[in-house]
């Protein structure tokens, strides 16, 4: 899927705002839903655009869509399409990171090894254990990209 960089960044700041309303409130009511719905139709109406939002709380389960697929049908998104994210991801696994850490189930200095299997050998970087802050903030001298890829561009070896 195309995803224009401002729809993306509109996806994740209204991932964060759904994650943080329902946290203050402690619950997700009709009036935000209605306001997201509104926001939808009216941002994604006349766009060659998508988006998906689920959103998880005390409530249980909701799902928002607009747009429809590039891929040459006419379908509109649902909650089982799917989305060449790419670094986007990143951002999500930081998040879930500082949530861990808020709750107090991981510490950022905390080395990775700790979290992976005994048969998992985590390299060092500059003859320190890498940590979890090191990971998130891209200070742990791994590589940007994997070396065991295959396909004709970047977006085709991410897919295989």
């Amino acid at each position: 899927m195309k995803i224009e960089i401002r729809t993306r960044f509109l996806f994740a700041a209204l991932l964060l705002a759904a994650r943080l309303v329902p946290a203050a409130q402690n619950q997700f009511t009709g009036a935000e839903a209605d306001s997201i719905k509104a926001f939808l139709r009216n941002n994604f109406r006349q766009t060659n655009a998508c988006i998906v939002i689920g959103l998880v709380d005390e409530g249980g389960n909701r799902i928002f869509t607009a747009g429809k697929l590039d891929n040459g049908t006419d379908r509109e998104v649902d909650g089982d399409s799917m989305f060449f994210i790419g670094s986007v991801s990143k951002t999500f696994t930081a998040l879930l990171l500082q949530d861990s850490v808020g709750r107090g189930e991981m510490k950022l200095d905390d080395p990775v090894a700790n979290y992976l299997p005994k048969s998992v050998k985590m390299p060092t970087h500059g003859g320190k254990q890498i940590s979890l802050l090191d990971l998130a903030t891209h200070g742990a001298g791994l590589p940007t990209d994997p070396n065991n890829t295959s396909g004709k561009d970047v977006r085709e070896q991410y897919e295989t």
